[in-house]
């Protein structure tokens, strides 16, 4: 006779729910002020003032929710709510030139708040950090 020993239900559950924190290789959460976390939402800010047809910068006012894994480098997934500034946007290499920092958060910025989710896969040994999703949606005030 053949003998087939399965684990329980509940094991084989728990080993294929890969977005369990703490597994290894799933998502799991990080802390906004974390130096990596903050370079990656520092890039996603950069990737949504490049796409964006506003004349005005935005910057990040929170990190809402913040997830990382590990993969070869590190993919970040990042919820970012984002204000419009007072700084205009400027042609060619300007966006690298500006420090959000310095720049104020428009007076009417309540109508102009968006809540964006972003996808950052970043290998810093290959100087490389990728996006690979944005969506965004406004923020209710």
């Amino acid at each position: 006779a053949l003998l087939v020993l399965l684990p329980p239900p509940a094991a084989l559950a728990l080993a294929l729910d890969h977005d369990q924190p703490g597994f290894v290789g799933g998502w799991g959460a990080s802390s906004p002020t974390d130096p990596d976390v903050v370079e990656a939402t520092a890039f996603c800010v950069g990737a949504y003032n490049e796409a964006s047809n506003s004349a005005f910068l935005f910057k990040a006012a929170r990190v809402v929710e913040a997830e990382s894994q590990v993969v070869a480098g590190t993919k970040y997934s990042l919820t970012i709510e984002l204000v419009r500034t007072v700084c205009e946007k400027r042609g060619g290499s300007g966006l690298k030139d500006v420090d959000l920092e310095r720049c104020e958060v428009a007076s009417d910025a309540e109508q102009e708040k968006e809540i964006c989710t972003f996808q950052v896969w970043s290998r810093p040994w290959l100087n490389d950090t990728q996006l690979q999703q944005m969506s965004c949606r406004a923020a209710s005030s």
